[in-house]
């Protein structure tokens, strides 16, 4: 009997001694089943530069060579590149770590286009020892970040968003699939951030506005164009949740409608009474009926106030302030740039001439005509009765209330 037992158990360790040779075989052949392979490890050197002496390596040699690689991990210098027109990837061969910065076989092939006066960005992004697809996936991630950030240059909020991903993405050390989640992770405690910011703006700019009240805005400043409740709706919407009687008159915020088309149906999901015009009404409106206050929202705050919204948002400032009626700017710090004085610094957006001949494809003017098309305008800080950020509201000369609002805790 014990001689069974010690026969069964050394047919079980043969046959287990089998298996894992097997699998050690497989894994060999096939790879990557039980030791995981590094191909979304993003360890790769980045803002490194790195000098060798040859002679130590090669006794034949006597250079001294310098080794960099970017923010990105790319084998030189592409901090300021604009666009890729040949991307180079491979190994050790690709990556020519002792070859100098500007002798490699990238650089020859871009000085031999340049003889002929053709510019062409010749990117090495070959890695030794690592795969090479890793510093192009994250550099894809920041160039798609840009491109992002390219689509509303107007507005500073989508910048400082995107800034702190390409942050996170450049300095990330781990799994792509662990990039992806610290990447929504940051995205999540952005739009929570938001959420907290518009609660607390709206709350601090409801107690401006009176019961019984009339009051006047333009564009879409509600949950449709930020997180929670919004800025200068949400300002309208807190003083409705409140109990406060009022009507708000919503100009349809021409060429592209916002207005007309999400401000009314912000305003009817919540019962909020209010009364669509067009733009070039609101002079008649202030004439005819007390308006209470005027809160539009904003794309771009200067460090003086100057403020850059929806074209438009001058005319109602200019008129306010005619009717001695108070305009106010509701909006989070993230949309004051401190980095500039004034609104003349502002990029304004142009857009397509089609958004103004145009209405959902329809031509309703003649062809062929000159067409201006700013999406944004900036209206001076003299002529704003107050900025309503999350910590209260910043009054005239803004230079000193909106730095002491960033400072306040």
């Amino acid at each position: 009997m014990n001689k069974l037992i010690k026969n069964n158990i050394i047919i079980i360790i043969i046959n287990f001694s089998i298996l894992f040779i097997l699998l050690i075989l497989l894994e060999l052949i096939f790879g990557n089943w039980i030791f995981k392979n590094k191909i979304n490890q993003l360890n790769i050197p980045k803002n490194v530069s790195v000098k060798y002496k040859l002679n130590d390596l090669y006794k034949f040699k006597d250079d001294e060579i310098i080794y960099s690689r970017d923010k990105w991990g790319f084998r030189g210098e592409y901090n300021n590149i604009e666009k890729i027109d040949i991307l180079t990837i491979g190994g050790s061969t690709t990556d020519q770590k002792y070859v100098s910065d500007g002798y490699t076989f990238q650089d020859i092939i871009k000085n031999e286009f340049a003889k002929d006066n053709q510019k062409v960005n010749i990117v090495n992004a070959g890695t030794n020892y690592v795969a090479p697809t890793i510093s192009v996936r994250r550099f894809s991630v920041l160039v798609k970040a840009d491109e992002i950030g390219a689509t509303r240059p107007t507005a500073v909020n989508l910048m400082w968003a995107v800034k702190q991903m390409k942050e996170k993405a450049t300095s990330f050390s781990g799994d792509i699939v662990d990039l992806k989640i610290a990447l929504l992770d940051l995205a999540n405690e952005i739009r929570n951030d938001d959420v907290d910011r518009c609660h607390n703006l709206s709350l601090h700019g409801s107690r401006l506005i009176p019961d019984n009240s009339n009051v006047m805005t333009i564009c879409n400043t509600g949950g449709l164009a930020t997180s929670g409740i919004g800025t200068a709706l949400g300002v309208i919407q807190y003083a409705h949740a409140q109990g406060r009687n009022l009507k708000v008159h919503v100009c349809e915020t021409r060429p592209l409608l916002q207005g007309a088309r999400l401000n009314t149906w912000e305003l009817k999901r919540t019962k909020t009474p209010f009364t669509l015009m067009t733009d070039s009404m609101a002079a008649q409106t202030m004439k005819k009926v007390k308006i209470d206050g005027i809160f539009v929202g904003a794309d771009r705050i200067a460090s003086n106030g100057d403020t850059a919204n929806k074209i438009g948002t001058y005319s109602l400032a200019v008129l306010a302030k005619h009717h001695n009626v108070p305009f106010y700017v509701a909006a989070p710090l993230s949309t004051v740039d401190y980095d500039i004085e004034s609104g003349f610094d502002i990029p304004v957006e142009e857009r397509s001439p089609e958004e103004v001949t145009r209405i959902k494809g329809f031509q309703f003017t003649i062809e062929d005509i000159d067409v201006t098309t700013p999406a944004f305008d900036v209206t001076p800080a003299e002529l704003i009765h107050g900025i309503i950020t999350e910590k209260g509201v910043a009054k005239y000369p803004y230079t000193d209330s909106l730095k002491e609002h960033r400072s306040a805790k």
